[in-house]
This record gives C-alpha cells, sequence and structure tokens, in this order.
C-alpha cells in the first residue's frame, strides 16, 4: 500500500509449530499402527500354520495311541486287521 511516497506492508506471522509437531506425531502414529497390523497377521499365520501343522500330527499320535497292545498280523495271514478306534483284548 502508498501512502504518498512511502511504501507500507502489513505481514501477518502465524506460529505453525504446534500443527508440525501434530503432523509429525501423526505420521509415529501411522508407523505405529502399520506395524501393529503386520504383527497381527503374522500371528495370524503363525496360528493357522500350527493348527494345520497339528491336524496330521494328532491323527498320527491318536492312531499310534489305538495300535498299542493290538496283536499284530503275521505276514502269512490273509486276515487283515483294521482299527476303529476299539483297542482289542491281548
Amino acid at each position: 500500500m502508498e501512502l504518498g511516497n512511502e511504501r507500507y506492508f502489513t505481514g501477518f506471522v502465524r506460529d505453525v509449530t504446534e500443527r508440525q509437531q501434530t503432523e509429525q506425531r501423526l505420521q509415529e502414529l501411522q508407523s505405529e499402527l502399520v506395524q501393529v497390523s503386520r504383527l497381527t497377521a503374522m500371528g495370524e499365520m503363525a496360528s493357522t500354520l500350527a493348527h494345520e501343522l497339528n491336524q496330521p500330527l494328532a491323527t498320527i499320535a491318536g492312531r499310534s495311541a489305538m495300535t498299542q497292545g493290538v496283536p499284530q498280523a503275521k505276514a502269512s495271514s490273509s486276515s487283515a486287521w483294521f482299527f476303529s478306534g476299539v483297542k482289542l483284548p491281548t
């Protein structure tokens, strides 16, 4: 603005320090959220993998326990043993 032969300027100063700090904190929290999400996904995958591995192992252990004490069939015998979960007397 000019008034006579002199020029005048009007300036506004605004402190944006708080806004910058808030944005920085927001970025930190978003980074933490991404990391927690990744860890959660890894935990879910580990749980699924453990379940998938334990299923056949439990079956093997169960079948193995069923065969304890069951007499073995002779190689020349024509009869086959079928295990239905019932323990045969020895």
